[in-house]
């Protein structure tokens, strides 16, 4: 579909995400372990490769089209670290006739050095599929997001037609939150790894809501009050109220 270098991809790819990231409205407040929360990726927040692209939105709900031939389109989801990848759904529109070009949505691991490049999945909108929403599975995986060392990447690729037979209106990311892994040695003396709360309490900590009771321990047994209570939920849920 298209030739290029990893070092050009990587180069267009890190100012793209750039200026979608500048318009991001930023990740929703989600909280849970169990059930999959999504982050929706509309068609204005993918950037164009250079500035030689030339391209259109139309319709409503907005729609994008590529005129360049070949062209391709970054935008970087927003995601809270600890976040596992659950699916990835790809809105697209593809009118082409049989045997014409595809429409394709990638989406990329990219070290936070930009020295390494990798695929994680591919959606292609083949041909005479019309207008529909295609998913990808990505439980699979196993991938838990970093966004200390990496970030992940999704590429709109548009086929050689250079016309509105192709378009997209956008990506929607799934994941689950997680428990953070808890560190070595335990932090808390009256906690050991073989506590059923072990990591429960580690990710309390880890997260700054308790320092435990002093003296190095958490004790796990003792009442909370309903201070402790406020101290603890609020710490945990960011409250804040002007």
């Amino acid at each position: 579909m298209r030739t290029r270098t990893i070092s050009i991809l990587m180069a267009a790819a890190t100012t793209a995400a750039h200026a979608a990231l500048a318009r991001s409205p930023g990740t929703p407040q989600t909280w849970g372990t169990t059930n999959t929360s999504y982050v929706t990726v509309p068609e204005w927040q993918f950037s164009p490769s250079s500035s030689t692209v030339v391209y259109s939105d139309f319709g409503n709900p907005s729609r994008r089209y590529a005129l360049t031939p070949l062209s391709f389109f970054f935008a970087s989801p927003s995601m809270p670290s600890g976040a596992l990848l659950q699916n990835l759904e790809f809105d697209f529109c593809n009118s082409q006739p049989s045997g014409g070009s595809s429409i394709l949505l990638l989406l990329y691991d990219l070290s936070s050095d930009n020295s390494n490049l990798t695929l994680l999945t591919q959606i292609t909108g083949a041909a005479g599929q019309g207008c529909m929403q295609a998913l990808a599975d990505l439980s699979g995986l196993n991938y838990t997001v970093d966004n200390q060392q990496h970030r992940l990447l999704l590429e709109t690729a548009f086929g050689p037609n250079g016309d509105d037979t192709t378009s997209f209106s956008g990506a929607v990311v799934g994941y689950r939150l997680q428990v953070s892994p808890p560190p070595v040695p335990p932090q808390f003396g009256d906690v050991p790894v073989t506590d059923y709360g072990f990591v429960y309490i580690e990710a309390l900590a880890g997260a700054g809501i308790t320092s435990g009771c002093g003296n190095g321990n958490f004790c796990p047994d003792a009442l909370v009050t309903r201070r402790q209570m406020a101290v603890f939920l609020s710490k945990a849920l960011g409250l804040w109220w002007p």
